[in-house]
């Protein structure tokens, strides 16, 4: 049986397992490695600085990643993730916005953290162009006011 795949991917506050096919539970290492409770898949999106690692198992073998270091320095000033919303999602080609506030930005990555070129046009997005997966839509407002919503592409 081969070894566990232990890389994590950072990308600002989105942390991805290396390996897609086993079964997660992401911990604090800051607070004596607690589970962090219903963060149990590949990707995890921190809220806070600190450091973070994935227990990863196959069913058979279990191991842990290393600690990493997230800071969300520049994400800090967060939103209510009910005042902006989005649908439908799953979606299959324009996936409608709904905000309290006004967009300044919308940077969507796919699983890996890499950056897929989506462009908003009044409140939606055509994601006609996107693979089949789960993608995140990091959204900024006016006030500078950041979040990060999730979307699965049929």
């Amino acid at each position: 049986m081969p070894p566990l795949n232990l890389s994590v991917n950072v990308s600002e506050n989105i942390l991805t397992a290396g390996d897609s096919t086993l079964t997660y539970q992401w911990i604090d290492c800051n607070n004596g490695d607690m589970p962090i409770e219903g963060e149990n898949n590949q990707i995890f999106i921190a809220n806070i600085s600190g450091s973070y690692a994935v227990v990863l198992s196959n069913g058979v073998c279990m191991d842990t990643s290393i600690c990493a270091i997230v800071l969300t320095s520049g994400i800090t000033n967060s939103i209510n993730a009910h005042s902006i919303s989005i649908s439908p999602n799953p979606v299959k080609d324009n996936l409608f916005i709904q905000s309290d506030e006004k967009i300044k930005s919308i940077r969507c990555v796919n699983y890996l953290g890499q950056s897929v070129g989506l462009i908003l046009e009044t409140n939606s997005i055509n994601t006609s162009a996107l693979t089949e997966g789960m993608y995140f839509l990091n959204i900024t407002t006016q006030s500078e006011k950041t979040l990060s919503k999730r979307f699965i592409k049929e």
